[in-house]
């Protein structure tokens, strides 16, 4: 798996290294570490009309920023390499979240790890609202780490809720988890949410209907068939389903009351049209959730 790991030295970004150092991806897995350096910050709205000397302490300025992203990019290495883990450095200039999903085009990446967000100041490489651009319009899944992990250790198992729908989108995500060397110290929990419509207590009479029950029946049948899938992973799988209003709602309530670590949804992505996971499902599950979020993309 070719994962590229976008770090600015935020929080988030020590996070999100953390995340993919504990993580049970492939052992062939190859990681490259990306840092940008924002080409609008530095440029501080062009160079017309500055003085000589405005001029050569903009260079300075750029120098000094230059070898900071360098140092960081070999800390970061170095932290990798500890664990076990190669991989080679890419620092670009640019817009932040434009020269993620570019690079994670021409390096082929199969999942780009971000933080939710970056710091203000000196630091500001990846701005708050890259995390957003890169899980829109990156090409390939997109894994966004969250700050908080729940207070979890070494020791303790990883928790992740896969949403399932049965949209193409979201078989992708099963043969994602169903690929990764989970383990024993992995527990998922499979949900689907069928959503309900309340208006006019319609949920009543839906709920009791013939083609509802049909369709209930459908969908615990294809949860049965998800679990003994992701079981090749994990042996500590286990599914669930509910009814709701708002599914995207039902989602983050499950993740919260199961206090999962990572939740996993597929992504349409731009100009798709798909049964459940419709508008900005995995968007909004992204900017919700307490957790991490990873978006797997067909």
């Amino acid at each position: 798996m070719r994962i590229l790991l976008a770090t600015d030295g935020s929080d988030t970004a020590a996070a999100a290294l953390d995340f993919v150092q504990a993580f049970p991806f492939p052992e062939d897995s190859e990681i490259t570490l990306l840092t940008v350096m924002d080409k609008e910050m530095l440029a501080g709205g062009g160079h017309e009309g500055l003085s000589h000397e405005q001029k050569r302490s903009l260079q300075g300025t750029t120098a000094a920023v230059r070898e900071a992203c360098e140092e960081l990019l070999a800390q970061e290495a170095a932290r990798l390499r500890d664990v076990g883990w190669a991989g080679r450095t890419l620092l670009r200039s640019g817009h932040p979240a434009e020269e993620v999903t570019r690079a994670a085009e021409e390096l082929g990446t199969d999942l780009v790890v971000v933080g939710s967000h970056g710091l203000t100041g000196i630091k500001r490489y990846l701005l708050g609202s890259v995390s957003s651009h890169v899980l829109e319009y990156a090409p390939c899944s997109v894994l966004i780490v969250k700050g908080t992990h729940r207070g979890r250790t070494a020791t303790a198992p990883l928790k992740i809720l896969l949403a399932y729908d049965g949209s193409p989108p979201a078989e992708k995500a099963v043969d994602f988890c169903s690929a990764l060397p989970l383990g024993a110290q992995v527990e998922v929990r499979v949900l689907s949410v069928m959503p309900l419509v309340t208006l006019y207590r319609q949920d009543i009479a839906q709920q009791l209907s013939w083609l509802w029950q049909q369709q209930k029946r459908a969908t615990e049948e294809a949860l049965e068939r998800v679990t003994k899938e992701v079981g090749w992973a994990t042996p500590n799988v286990s599914h669930e389903l509910r009814e709701s209003g708002d599914v995207a709602e039902a989602i983050l309530g499950a993740a919260e009351q199961l206090g999962c670590h990572l939740l996993v949804t597929g992504h349409k992505g731009k100009g798709a049209v798909e049964k459940f996971l419709i508008g900005s499902m995995a968007s909004r599950l992204a900017h919700h959730a307490d957790c991490s979020v990873l978006a797997v993309r067909r």
